[in-house]
């Protein structure tokens, strides 16, 4: 009965997020589909690699729909188990260990920063140079047989593990990454816990209990913090998968208009230069009868 609270608390919330959750794929699903639906055979899915249109219906719908909502919950539930220790530790912490404690917030919130803006940069490459394996599956289907009468195989094959190639070596620049702020930012926390420690022995608190009680405290919000980041991180990759989807439902009625105007000026130009070049023919030929008149050309 004593935890009756905690469970419905857990459950109503795991309940508003599987909501939201729902509610925003949905919303996505259909403004990504009403648009492609809409979308002209000729105007555009013969203007666009079928690539580009998979890997974003595929990896960016996946991320949107599972790993989205499980690490906005995630970040909650840390950020709110971090409010009470990171409460008691400024409150019972040594004077001493203050300027310590501002000094390793302001080295984590500046490597932090720097971390997410490379991070979004690698996942957009990481996220574009998937579509040309996508793209190049989708080609060898459709022409299988002029794949095998007229190319090289040799040719083909290189040209596949050379696309496969690129995008697994943005997968691991992008895991790299990750492992090393991980690492990094891990090392400046144990770095402060250590130096955390030594204060706390030198300068000890009026009791050595609450001493204790300190260090451990301080322990926990060094790792939530460090956990948070991370949960924060991993959702600057899942926005991107935002932006990209986003962009391809309000986008695709633009794109078309673009190519509908590119190609009425082509049209217009291939019409016009004709008419052009006659009109310039024919005044070269007036200017040369005028300057030539003699009875033999009549």
């Amino acid at each position: 009965m004593i935890q009756a609270p905690i469970i419905v608390a857990m459950v109503l919330m795991k309940s508003y997020y599987l909501i939201k959750g729902l509610n925003t794929s949905k919303l996505i699903h259909d403004n990504v589909m009403n648009s492609l639906l809409n979308a002209s055979y000729t105007k555009f899915y013969n203007t666009i690699l079928i690539g580009r249109l998979m890997n974003r219906l595929s990896k960016d719908i996946y991320n949107i729909d599972l790993l989205f909502p499980n690490e906005i919950q995630n970040l909650t539930y840390q950020l709110t188990s971090l409010l009470l220790p990171l409460f008691a530790c400024f409150l019972y912490l040594n004077i001493a260990a203050l300027p310590l404690l501002i000094l390793f917030f302001i080295i984590l919130i500046y490597l932090t920063v720097i971390y997410y803006r490379c991070l979004r940069e690698i996942t957009r490459i990481e996220a574009v140079s998937k579509s040309p394996v996508f793209s190049f599956f989708q080609q060898i289907v459709r022409g299988v047989t002029y794949v095998r009468s007229c190319l090289p195989i040799e040719k083909v094959v290189a040209l596949q593990q050379k696309n496969v190639d690129i995008d697994l070596g943005n997968q691991l620049n992008l895991y790299g990454f990750q492992y090393w702020y991980q690492s990094f930012a891990g090392s400046i926390t144990n770095f402060f816990q250590a130096l955390l420690f030594i204060i706390c022995f030198l300068f000890p608190g009026k009791t050595q209990k609450m001493t204790n009680l300190v260090l451990q405290q301080m322990q926990t919000v060094s790792n939530l913090l460090l956990n948070s980041s991370i949960s924060y991180g991993n959702l600057q990759m899942y926005f991107i998968s935002f932006e990209r989807c986003l962009h391809l439902a309000k986008q695709l009625p633009l794109y078309v208009s673009k190519l509908l105007e590119t190609i009425s000026l082509i049209y217009s130009l291939i019409y016009i230069i004709p008419q052009m070049t006659n009109t310039l023919i024919k005044t070269q030929q007036s200017k040369f009868f005028q300057q030539n008149k003699s009875p033999y050309l009549y």
